[in-house]
């Protein structure tokens, strides 16, 4: 008996596998093997894009948080009822469909939270570098394009 015992044990172990070890660590946030396989089955896409799309939100994040970027839990819950209000469905009715996709609220809840902060990001990083013109460039402007800030010659009604 012991000998069976021992026998399923060890045919135990010979199929176990890591579950949710490290990967891959981004400035020292780590990316498990477990959320890679998600990523990679919830948007069909292979592994290693999965990955790369991980570090790339690891980043955002990081990037975001050292800008002080937050994005509110209450913004995204907005932005859901607004598409649950404009689609007529219940919040029931909206997690059905969700689940139809693959997806779970949370999930869903997850990927707006990532799109928003993104939005932001961009925003931030590329709001500081917009100057406003000078007076040289405006009047350069200008001349280059005189015939639309013209008045007209006459006006019929």
């Amino acid at each position: 008996m012991k000998f069976f015992y021992a026998l399923l044990f060890l045919s135990t172990l010979a199929w176990a596998e890591l579950v949710n070890g490290v990967a891959l660590t981004v400035n020292e946030d780590p990316i498990t093997l477990y959320e890679i396989k998600r990523l990679a089955k919830q948007q069909n896409i292979p592994e290693n894009k999965a990955v790369y799309e991980l570090i790339k939100q690891v980043i955002s994040k990081q990037v975001a948080k050292a800008r002080n970027i937050v994005i509110e839990k209450r913004e995204i819950e907005m932005q859901i009822d607004a598409i649950i209000t404009k689609n007529r469905l219940t919040k029931d009715e909206f997690e059905q469909k969700l689940k139809l996709e693959g997806l779970t609220y949370d999930d869903y809840f997850e990927q707006m939270q990532m799109q928003q902060l993104m939005q932001r990001l961009v925003g931030s990083l590329t709001f500081n570098k917009v100057n406003d013109p000078t007076d040289q460039e405006m009047q350069t402007f200008f001349e280059l394009h005189k015939d639309e800030f013209s008045l007209p010659q006459s006006i019929e009604i």
